[in-house]
């Protein structure tokens, strides 16, 4: 089963993805092995990358969910969702969720908050999730001078909850099979904006649930 597309965290490697690629091609000549991708975007991706012949079938399955009870999230949450998390009542809050690592980008996150704070004085940004660049990431906000406007959650156990504090979430990723954390902030009622990557454009429905965006710089997610 393929779950993203084309392995980033190997890239910088020189001659690993080759190697990899390899071993996909390989595993594809035997009879006894079926290739299954987590979204159309990824069995593209794949296909090109493993230079696969064009009769090599990559079936796509996409992701099932369990959401939580209605009840729990969505608008009627909001206050109660921002008291847990000690945010601002009244205030315009965008967020994200995810694992703080270069392939989720935390950093040109920040970067594309600090240009929605220029603009929009009053905004409050939160980040849920925790992870190796969380100490770079703190410091992008002080540098930045955000600290005073910014929440770093950490982990939380139920994501799609936790959202209903939002009022949009931003997603920074440079690499994505299905955007799972999309789904689960428009199951909490809040739009998503997101790159133009890998599964994002599938995991919403764009000008209804949510936008994608060019993504080459930090101007339109901020936009």
């Amino acid at each position: 089963h393929i779950h993203n597309i084309r392995t980033t965290s190997i890239l910088e490697q020189p001659g690993i993805e080759a190697t990899f690629a390899q071993c996909y091609r390989a595993l594809a000549e035997r009879p006894e092995v079926r290739l299954v991708a987590c979204s159309d975007a990824v069995a593209h991706d794949f296909r090109d990358w493993c230079d696969l012949p064009p009769e090599q079938e990559i079936s796509t399955v996409y992701a099932g969910y369990q959401f939580p009870d209605r009840k729990n999230c969505g608008i009627r949450m909001r206050a109660d969702r921002r008291r847990a998390f000690g945010l601002p009542p009244d205030c315009l809050i965008v967020g994200g969720a995810m694992r703080l690592a270069w392939v989720k980008r935390p950093l040109l996150w920040v970067e594309a908050a600090h240009l929605i704070a220029q603009k929009f004085p009053s905004v409050h940004f939160v980040i849920f999730g925790d992870g190796e660049l969380a100490g770079e990431t703190r410091a992008k906000i002080a540098e930045v001078g955000l600290t005073d406007r910014f929440t770093l959650v950490g982990w939380v156990e139920e994501i799609v909850s936790a959202m209903s504090c939002l009022d949009v979430f931003m997603h920074s990723s440079v690499s994505e099979g299905f955007a799972n954390v999309l789904v689960a902030a428009q199951a909490g009622g809040v739009p998503d904006v997101a790159y133009h990557v890998g599964g994002c454009p599938v995991s919403l429905v764009p000008s209804l649930t949510g936008s994608i965006v060019d993504c080459a710089h930090t101007d339109p997610l901020a936009a």
